[in-house]
C-alpha cells in the first residue's frame, strides 16, 4: 500500500532502532487527540505560550508591518490555529494588508482552520498548504516589497532531532529576505517532575492510538497489552522522550505490507521528544545562520518562550 502512513511504518518499524515518526500522531482522529491535550490544566504548554501572543500582539503586529506594503504570515505545523487567531485578529482589525499561509500534515486541521477564522475573524486571505515542513520550505517564494514572517511556535521545533532542526533552519533562512523576521516558540528548562506530569499520563492513550492505526490502516495483527508505553527526560540532552517497550519476544504481521516484524523482550520503538531549552540554547541553534535574535519573550512564570529574528 503505497500511502505515506504505510512507507513511514514500513522505514521505521523495520530499521536498526525502531521507531514511528510522530508526524503520524496527527491524522483526523490524532488531532483531536492533541485538541483535548491543549485542553488538559496539566499541559501548561498551551495557556503559557497563549499568554505571551496576548500580552505582546499589538508589538508583534507593528513590528511585523513596519515600513512594509504587505505581510504574509506563513506558519509551520499551524494546527487548529488556537494561539495564532491571536496575531490574525490584531493584523485584521489594525488594517494590516495580510495574507496568511498555514502549513500542517493534518488536512482536517487545516478545513477546520481556514472555515473557523473565517467565522472568528472576518474575509481575509488564507491559503492553506497541506505538507510536511520540509516539503513546505519549497513553497516559500522571495517576493519583492512583502515582509515574510514565519511562525513555527508551540515548541514544535523541539519535537525534532538536532540535526533536522539545524537543517531545518538553514534551509529556512536561505529562503528569506533581509529584514524578514521568524517567530519561534520553544519549551524551557524546568522541572522533569513538572515536566512528567505534563507529558505522561496526559499522552498515554494518544500514543497507544499510534498502534491501534496500525492495525486499522494496515490490517495488522498488534496486541497492544504486548507493549509497555514508557517515558523519561534525559537532562543531558533535554530531551523528554516516548516510547513502547515490547513486554516479550514476539512478531507481528501488517498484512497490507505483507511484513512480518519480530521484536525482542524489551526491545524500544521510539515515539517523540519535545526538547526544552534555555536561552543560550536558542541563540545558539541559528548561530552562523543569517539570523538575528532581535527580541525575547516569555509568560509570566517563565514557562514557555517566543523568540523573534530578524533576517540579515
Amino acid at each position: 500500500m503505497e500511502t505515506a502512513f504505510a512507507q513511514d511504518i514500513l522505514e521505521g518499524l523495520t530499521a536498526k532502532n525502531k521507531f514511528i515518526p510522530d508526524r503520524q500522531y496527527y491524522d483526523d482522529r490524532g488531532s483531536v487527540y492533541f485538541q483535548d491535550l491543549m485542553n488538559d490544566e496539566r499541559y501548561y504548554v498551551t495557556p503559557a505560550e497563549l499568554s505571551v501572543f496576548e500580552t505582546y500582539k499589538k508589538e508583534w503586529v507593528q513590528l511585523f508591518s513596519d515600513k512594509v506594503e504587505k505581510v504574509q504570515l506563513i506558519e509551520f505545523g499551524a494546527g487548529d490555529g488556537y494561539k495564532t487567531k491571536v496575531l490574525l485578529k490584531e493584523l485584521f482589525e489594525q488594517k494590516v494588508n495580510f495574507e496568511y499561509y498555514p502549513i500542517d500534515y493534518s488536512k482536517k486541521y487545516l478545513d477546520d482552520l481556514k472555515e473557523s477564522a473565517a467565522k472568528e475573524i472576518g474575509d481575509f486571505p488564507i491559503y492553506p498548504i497541506h505538507k510536511d515542513y520540509f516539503d513546505a520550505l519549497g513553497d516559500i517564494k522571495k517576493e519583492e516589497g512583502v515582509r515574510k514572517v514565519v511562525l513555527f511556535i508551540g515548541s514544535s521545533l523541539g519535537g525534532i532531532s538536532k540535526e533536522e532542526q539545524s537543517d531545518f533552519l538553514s534551509q529556512l533562512s536561505s529562503l528569506l529576505q533581509k529584514g524578514d523576521l521568524f517567530l519561534l516558540g520553544l519549551d524551557l528548562e524546568k522541572s522533569p517532575q513538572i515536566l512528567h506530569r505534563a507529558y505522561h499520563d496526559t499522552c498515554k492513550e494518544w500514543a497507544f492510538y499510534l498502534l491501534s492505526r496500525i492495525n486499522t490502516e494496515l490490517a495488522a495483527d498488534i496486541d497492544t497489552d504486548k507493549f509497555e508505553y514508557y517515558t523519561y527526560y534525559e537532562p543531558f540532552t533535554k530531551e523528554f522522550r516516548w516510547y513502547f517497550l515490547s513486554k516479550e519476544e514476539q512478531t507481528i504481521y501488517i498484512k497490507d505490507l505483507d511484513k512480518e516484524i519480530s521484536f525482542a523482550l524489551n526491545e524500544p520503538v521510539f515515539i517523540g521528544r519535545s526538547t526544552k531549552y534555555s536561552k543560550k540554547d536558542i541563540e545558539q541553534l541559528v548561530k552562523n545562520k543569517g539570523l538575528r535574535l532581535q527580541s525575547f519573550y516569555t509568560d509570566a512564570k517563565a514557562l514557555f518562550s517566543n523568540s523573534i529574528f530578524v533576517k540579515e
